[in-house]
């Protein structure tokens, strides 16, 4: 299966996805051992990983991803749409 001339499934996202999703669990499990300040600093951590991990998901074939990832750009760019919101679009 290919999608825009890749095969899905291959490449570094196979190896980073699972990479993200363990840092992800370590500071989330940190998070919760400290308070205040030092919790606020893992938490963040965690949501930093959030569009990577998408990302990944997305070019490993997830289709959920695309949307996800989509509303992440619009929020964070003011509901405007750019250059790479517009490449997330699927025309199969």
């Amino acid at each position: 299966m290919t999608k825009r001339g890749r095969t899905l499934g291959s490449g570094v996202e196979n190896h980073y996805l699972p990479t993200l999703t363990c840092c992800s669990t370590i500071y989330s499990k940190l998070s919760s051992a400290f308070v205040d300040e030092i919790r606020e600093v893992y938490e963040q951590r965690v949501q930093e990983l959030v569009p990577n991990m998408r990302y990944c998901a997305y070019n490993i074939g997830d289709e959920s991803a695309m949307d996800d990832l989509r509303q992440m750009r619009i929020k964070t760019g003011g509901g405007k749409e750019d250059a790479l919101t517009s490449t997330l679009d699927v025309s199969d």
